[in-house]
């Protein structure tokens, strides 16, 4: 088993909807993946075994509050992972986060960005310019994300798996 694994901070259920939906769609008229829509807080996770990630996930979520995400506007990038996605507005709350998560989990990462992807994959500039005039992206300028999944996220995308899921007071 690959041990690598990722936090993502989840949107609440409307909001979660409307954005599969929307990457679904994308996915669909550009042969892409299907993901669900989430805000990494870290990833490159490194557990030394499986039940330590467990117990750090525990420990971790355990005083974490529902945090209010407030969107900034739609970007391209060239890494396949961030080829089209909403830029989040950084706040205190997701700094803190992030720097908890930090103190709970050894991990590769090496800066925060956070941001809610929309497209994996390599598309032409022009295309991805297109995508974003297409969709209604800023429909939803803020929203709450109330949970936290820990993802093992070693390989293929198609091989994510879901390992933990934590409700946010």
């Amino acid at each position: 088993m690959n041990n690598k694994y990722s936090i993502w901070l989840m949107p609440e259920k409307i909001t979660f909807k409307y954005f599969y939906t929307i990457i679904k769609n994308i996915s669909k008229e550009y042969k892409s993946l299907v993901f669900p829509p989430h805000i990494t807080i870290l990833g490159n996770i490194i557990p030394s075994d499986f039940k330590q990630i467990e117990k750090q996930s525990i420990l971790f979520t355990e005083n974490i509050q529902s945090i209010r995400i407030n969107v900034d506007k739609p970007e391209i990038g060239n890494n396949y992972f961030k080829a089209l996605y909403l830029k989040i507005k950084k706040n205190n709350e997701l700094l803190q986060l992030y720097q908890t998560a930090k103190k709970y989990f050894i991990h590769k990462d090496s800066n925060f960005y956070p941001h809610l992807s929309l497209y994996y994959g390599y598309l032409n500039k022009r295309l991805k310019k297109e995508i974003i005039i297409k969709y209604d992206f800023l429909k939803i300028k803020n929203f709450i994300c109330n949970q936290i999944y820990i993802y093992q996220t070693a390989g293929k995308v198609l091989n994510w798996k879901l390992i933990y899921n934590y409700s946010l007071k």
